[in-house]
């Protein structure tokens, strides 16, 4: 390989001196813009509720009832819980946890529910994440009796769903099963 003449070294080293001399205003502009962006994106992370285990239910998708034989129901008493929304500020939303686990070598590979709080399960909910994997995701869906199907991504068998109201009542899933797993 062929080194640089000298001359042209200091031409090319000149030509990229007097680039960033007169266009500092340009590049200061650009570095703020690049700061505001990165500072907005991570003010939209989310942060899972802590729960302890009082403010947590595991549920084993294996042993779930298959979708159209049966469905099970889940409650959640928020009373006296510590478990709190850390997304807002002061938090202030009460959260429980549900910890959906399979087996590693599970043919399982998704769940269905349908969340609510109170009696029957139909009030609204005011705040709900998922945390898969490391990944905490603020989840859409608050009305009572949305129906989900949750499916596992791949090497991932532990999933929680926290379930966050504003007031002392209980947070439920009703409709709990897993569809028939894929043939193997």
């Amino acid at each position: 390989m062929k080194n640089m003449h000298p001359q042209t070294t200091h031409k090319a080293n000149s030509f990229i001196n007097s680039f960033l001399e007169s266009n500092k205003k340009v590049i200061s502009f650009l570095n703020i813009i690049v700061v505001f962006l990165a500072f907005q994106f991570n003010s939209y992370a989310q942060t899972c509720p802590t729960c302890t285990d009082l403010q947590t239910l595991v549920i084993n998708v294996d042993e779930l009832p298959i979708c159209g034989t049966s469905a099970n129901t889940y409650t959640g008493d928020i009373n006296n819980n510590s478990c709190l929304d850390p997304n807002l500020n002061p938090p202030g939303l009460k959260c429980f946890a549900f910890k959906f686990t399979r087996a590693s070598n599970s043919v399982n590979q998704q769940f269905t529910f349908a969340v609510g709080q109170g009696n029957n399960c139909n009030g609204e909910l005011d705040a709900s994440y998922i945390r898969s994997g490391t990944t905490c995701t603020k989840l859409s869906f608050g009305g009572a009796g949305t129906s989900v199907t949750f499916t596992f991504p791949a090497g991932v068998n532990e999933a929680t769903l926290y379930l966050c109201i504003n007031s002392n009542s209980s947070v439920c899933l009703k409709g709990v099963c897993r569809p028939t797993p894929p043939c193997t």
